[in-house]
């Protein structure tokens, strides 16, 4: 969280969708209303952050077949169109770094298994679960975390667990 708020993820990732949407305004595009960058946020920390979508990724990448990420896939479909219909279009652009995340954990699972131990995944599972947690008392208007800022902890975890 140190490091994700030293480089102000969150802030830069909200100034670039601000950015993205003026400019698709400004050639003709009228969508994405006042909740793009919110939508984009919530949907993608949801979207990504669920153990089901790191353990999911894991078993895909060292052979096993994808029931988990068909099941993580059909939880977040309805919870896109709950969202959508709510946060709007913004929902629908958190596919492209869902895609890129959960396809770079199957690659690297893939690489690297030999390194992949099951205490290396309950760790990335448990920072995951505290994400959550975050990203769960944000939505309820409970206490508002950063959580987007938080996420080079997952790759502290990796780090601390391949190296203790």
């Amino acid at each position: 969280a140190i490091v994700g708020e030293a480089l102000e993820l969150e802030e830069r990732l909200q100034n670039g969708l601000k950015g993205l949407r003026t400019n698709m305004i400004e050639q003709g595009f009228q969508f994405g209303g006042d909740h793009l960058v919110e939508g984009f946020l919530t949907a993608f920390l949801l979207f990504c952050m669920g153990s089901m979508a790191i353990l999911g990724a894991f078993e895909e990448g060292i052979g096993k077949p994808p029931r988990l990420l068909l099941v993580k896939s059909l939880m977040d479909l309805v919870s896109s169109i709950a969202l959508a219909s709510t946060l709007g279009v913004g929902v629908l652009f958190s596919a492209i770094p869902l895609l890129l995340y959960q396809g770079g954990i199957t690659l690297g699972t893939l690489c690297f298994n030999d390194f992949i131990s099951n205490t290396l995944i309950d760790n990335i599972t448990a920072v995951g679960g505290i994400l959550l947690l975050g990203l769960s008392l944000s939505l309820l208007n409970i206490k508002h975390f950063k959580v987007f800022n938080m996420i080079p902890s997952l790759l502290f975890v990796i780090a601390f667990s391949l190296f203790l």
